[in-house]
């Protein structure tokens, strides 16, 4: 009997009409809040592509007037960006005006290694020219050292003199080959393009280096091809590869589903098609988005099923990417989460094997490679995103952006507090569910290098980073995948009602703040007087 009371199902079934007079009872002012969420939330989404870009534009500029008006209380507004212009033709111009900067640091970096280089050679003719002097000398004092033995004591005292004198003319050769091998070494490192240098020589390129990245104007980029697409498990770091993306190539990212994700600056939800975007978001097989549309590529993104589990309860109870439920809200919630988790961690494995099984090119990345090796994991999906063989342009755009926050500030929104293998640390998965779901996923586990997860002590793993921060999987097909159009692998049986979970959980809370409330009540009335 107990164990049909704590089935899931159950508890569904019996809250569900007690679950609707919770809603009915809530105060005027959380009406009004929760309705205001609402239509704000509608009016985003029916805003359209272009208006949510403009605003959003419209938004850094004004940042940026205040970024530079607060650095500098004389500053020229009207060199803040360019006048009589939209928004998305002021994008342009700055885009230009970034690549003509760029080649402008080139060429001078290249010149500068271009007159280190003449300067070497011309060194080296020196000391080719000191050495045959040298040998010249040697020569002259063989032929003349008979002589030498019949000078008288004046003559050899001018002898010891010489003597001294090519010795050191000889360990001042030696210095010169010593240096010359201390400029090669410099040569070197002049040879390769480093983000320091390349900063420093645009101190006066206002689009660029006088303010954060965060103040820089995105813009849609007609695609060519069948799009990429960024393919992760809910809540694997989706939100958080999309926005660096997005801040270091200036490229507005889309998706296929409408995640509420606007209200955090990622204004290109909806946005799949070839005329806006060459980067999208999706979630399937693991569910539907819209509309169906040509994959040319995928980089999967991947993160270990605790912690992905774990955030996707949080999201689902409160639907929020922010709020997470209290210690006490989780223990006793921790039989719908357990019941959840057997559930999802098939949808987990089968999402992911889906993925591996496709013909088309894949890049396969990690999350908390990401955020332990952001410059190197981000770098990689650029250069396969873009299709590159050079990294060099993109190389300071990384720095710019990455180095001005630590990786937990870059997403879009304020992640909740986590870290690897934090889930399994709070005693959310007991020996017995680590059992049961651990069961099926060994070699999905393996493929991405979480064997050792399956021991639930996060203090020993080591996890060392995919082979090169990302394993390339080249493709074997030439025509584009179709994504969006059928087959889901959530099926009727790994699906949880989480409408009816929120209810329950909205319940409890209301009779939380009723009683503590009463008890509120209670402790301020005036205690009773004995009048006799």
């Amino acid at each position: 009997m107990k164990r049909k009371l704590t089935q899931t199902p159950f508890l569904f079934q019996n809250d569900s009409d007690n679950a609707k007079p919770a809603e009915e009872e809530l105060s005027p002012e959380k009406k009004k809040e929760l309705m205001k969420e609402r239509e704000e939330q509608m009016r985003l989404n029916m805003t359209d592509c272009d208006t949510l870009l403009a605003q959003l534009n419209t938004k850094r500029l004004y940042q940026r007037i205040k970024y530079f008006k607060k650095n500098n209380s004389n500053y020229d507004v009207d060199k803040a960006y360019a006048y009589n212009k939209n928004t998305a033709e002021i994008s342009r111009i700055e885009w230009e005006a970034l690549i003509e900067d760029y080649k402008t640091r080139r060429i001078a970096l290249l010149k500068n290694k271009e007159a280190k280089d003449a300067a070497k050679a011309e060194r080296k003719a020196n000391q080719k020219a000191n050495r045959s002097k040298k040998s010249k000398k040697n020569k002259k004092k063989g032929k003349n050292k008979k002589s030498r033995k019949t000078q008288n004591a004046a003559s050899g005292k001018e002898s010891e003199e010489t003597k001294d004198a090519e010795k050191l003319e000889g360990s001042t050769d030696v210095a010169n080959e010593k240096a010359e091998n201390e400029d090669g070494s410099d040569d070197d490192d002049d040879g390769s393009i480093s983000s320091d240098e390349e900063s420093t020589d645009g101190t006066d390129f206002e689009y660029v280096s006088d303010k954060p990245s965060r103040y820089e104007l995105l813009m849609f980029t007609p695609c060519p091809r069948a799009v990429s697409v960024l393919a992760s498990y809910p809540r694997s770091g989706n939100s958080l590869m999309r926005n660096l993306y997005e801040k270091i190539t200036l490229r507005v990212t889309g998706s296929d589903m409408m995640g509420g994700l606007q209200k955090h600056d990622l204004v290109g939800e909806m946005a799949t098609g070839t005329n806006n975007v060459q980067f999208v978001k999706t979630h399937y097989p693991e569910r539907m988005g819209h509309p169906p549309f040509r994959v040319s590529r995928a980089v999967l993104l991947v993160r270990n099923p605790y912690d992905a589990m774990d955030s996707y309860f949080n999201l689902m109870s409160t639907s929020t990417h922010t709020t997470s439920l209290t210690p006490e809200a989780r223990k006793k919630y921790a039989n719908i989460f357990g019941e959840m988790a057997k559930r999802e961690i098939l949808v987990w494995r089968d999402f992911h094997e889906y993925w591996l099984k496709q013909k088309i090119p894949l890049m396969v990345v990690r999350y908390e490679d990401l955020i332990r090796d952001t410059v190197k994991v981000i770098s990689k999906v650029i250069k396969f995103v873009l299709e590159i063989n050079s990294m060099t342009f993109f190389e300071d755009r990384i720095m710019r952006a990455i180095g001005e926050e630590q990786v937990e500030n870059l997403g879009p929104y304020k992640a909740r507090s986590g870290g690897i293998g934090k889930s399994l640390t709070k005693g959310y998965y007991t020996p017995q569910l680590l059992h049961q779901i651990n069961y099926g996923i060994v070699g999905t586990m393996e493929k991405f290098g979480y064997k050792e997860m399956l021991i639930p002590n996060p203090k020993s793993w080591k996890l060392i980073p995919l082979d090169q921060w990302g394993v390339y999987i080249p493709g074997t097909r030439k025509e584009p995948l179709v994504i969006n159009q059928k087959g889901l692998v959530r099926g009727p049986n790994r699906q949880t009602n989480w409408r009816m979970v929120k209810m329950m959980i909205e319940k409890d809370k209301k009779e939380a703040e009723k009683a503590e409330n009463k008890k509120g009540e209670e402790e301020e009335l005036p205690k009773k007087v004995d009048l006799l």
